[in-house]
């Protein structure tokens, strides 16, 4: 069981492919930092954030997201469009706003819970914390990346 990865589907370099994954081609689907068991579905257009998990055998329908720290229990669907957040998750329709706004205050939001930054420090602290780790991580894995000047609109 190894994975198989369309060539015109791109999967970061710094992804971990477990198993009997298939990637197809194009799909437009954005998952980062999750956690997806076996027999997953992750149709076009969906969301999966960092911190969510997917149990076995769920799925997430066209433009669905799975919110960050979210826990889909196996054999859960998460319907075309609709919004998942919360252990357990809870599902919300596209249009539902505020009730989501509600249920992702659960959580101590996306800094703190993604970057482990201090939730009682101010907005302007909270960015400058996350950038300077996420500018570190992301220079840990591109030390062989070449700089390309900007262009001067010369030509």
């Amino acid at each position: 069981m190894v994975p198989s990865v369309h060539p015109e589907a791109y999967v970061a370099p710094t992804a971990v492919l477990s198993g009997e994954v298939r990637v197809g081609r194009g799909p437009h689907s954005h998952l980062t930092g999750c956690g997806i068991a076996d027999e997953v579905f992750i149709a076009t257009g969906a969301r999966v954030f960092n911190g969510a998990q997917m149990g076995r055998a769920s799925s997430v329908a066209l433009g669905g997201t799975v919110h960050i720290g979210c826990v889909v229990a196996p054999l859960a669907r998460i319907p075309i469009g609709w919004v998942a957040v919360g252990e357990p998750a809870r599902m919300y329709p596209p249009g539902d706003a505020e009730e989501i706004r509600a249920a992702m205050g659960e959580i101590s939001g996306f800094l703190p819970f993604v970057f482990g930054i201090d939730e009682a420090a101010d907005r302007r602290e909270q960015m400058q914390a996350a950038l300077r780790r996420y500018t570190a991580a992301i220079a840990r894995h591109h030390r062989q990346d070449e700089v390309i000047p900007a262009s001067t609109g010369d030509g």
